[in-house]
């Protein structure tokens, strides 16, 4: 038996340790303190590539430089996403504000309290709460903008001059963090449930946007290790040092492939899967459907 804080518990006395217990505040559920962990969690990945060690090992090997750039690309912005509140999440996913056009809706509920003829022929439609055909569709929109924008900033941090250039200057490593870490926050606004207006009409959407997010560096690595000899200067590979030029940018290619796969591939999964199961469930529901003769 339970009771409201300061009354007694089960026919106990005021007073009693069974009352006094009653009163005290109940302890905060683990749910709302894992977001905050998430995004310190997200701050404390930062600081570490960025500071030394990791940020002085970064301008002397490939590898380094590609370990910082992976972790500041598609560790960091998950995490200070997932850390947010719902509400903060929901409001920045509506940013920046366009226009909606409004034309001819394909859904049968949709044409029935418009009043339009033709709704008779819309039995089931799996596109009821998408919306109309040709409209607007700002939330696709903004997901788009986001991928160009943070695939644009991958190619040119990872181009030949740019990562020379991080190697000379340290100074561009937090340029770099900035852009990077911006970008693939915009972007995984965009694949969260609060980045599209319907769960069910955005989840093709986000997994498209994260498999080209994630296609987009492996073609670049791929470039990389398939080149043949080492296609950066500016960092000194001695020779009897232990690790050569071509295998330190072996190494760097092979953590370019697995850091965004693990981060990206799961969510490409995971939106397929429920969307499946979505559209399943959508055929189940059509008039007619369980009456069909199974060949």
């Amino acid at each position: 038996m339970s009771s409201e804080a300061g009354r007694p518990v089960g026919g106990a006395p005021a007073g009693s340790p069974a009352s006094r217990f009653a009163s005290l505040p109940d302890p905060p559920a683990p749910e709302h303190r894992r977001p905050a962990r998430l995004l310190w969690s997200g701050v404390a990945v930062a600081l570490v590539v960025l500071l030394p060690p990791v940020g002085i090992w970064a301008r002397r090997w490939v590898v380094g430089e590609a370990v910082q750039f992976s972790l500041l690309a598609y560790v960091v912005p998950p995490l200070l996403v997932l850390g947010l509140s719902p509400a903060t999440r929901g409001r920045l996913a509506t940013w920046p504000p366009l226009p909606t056009r409004h034309k001819e809706p394909v859904s049968r509920a949709a044409r029935q309290l418009s009043g339009r003829p033709g709704a008779a022929r819309y039995r089931f439609d799996p596109l009821e709460d998408r919306p109309g055909r040709g409209a607007f569709d700002p939330a696709a929109a903004r997901a788009w903008i986001a991928l160009v924008v943070f695939v644009g900033l991958v190619a040119a941090w990872r181009s030949q001059a740019a990562v020379d250039a991080l190697a000379r200057r340290e100074a561009l490593a937090l340029l770099e963090a900035a852009t990077l870490v911006v970008s693939g926050c915009g972007l995984w606004l965009n694949l969260l449930d609060s980045g599209a207006a319907v769960a069910g009409a955005g989840r093709p959407r986000r997994m498209i946007v994260a498999a080209l997010a994630m296609w987009s560096i492996w073609v670049l690595a791929f470039i990389v290790g398939f080149s043949g000899h080492p296609m950066f200067s500016a960092y000194p590979h001695q020779a009897g040092s232990g690790l050569s030029a071509l295998g330190d940018q072996e190494l760097a290619v092979a953590v370019l492939w697995a850091v965004p796969g693990l981060v990206l591939v799961p969510v490409v999964f995971v939106n397929l899967v429920s969307w499946l199961k979505a559209q399943e469930g959508s055929s189940s529901e059509r008039p007619g459907a369980g009456d069909r003769a199974v060949p």
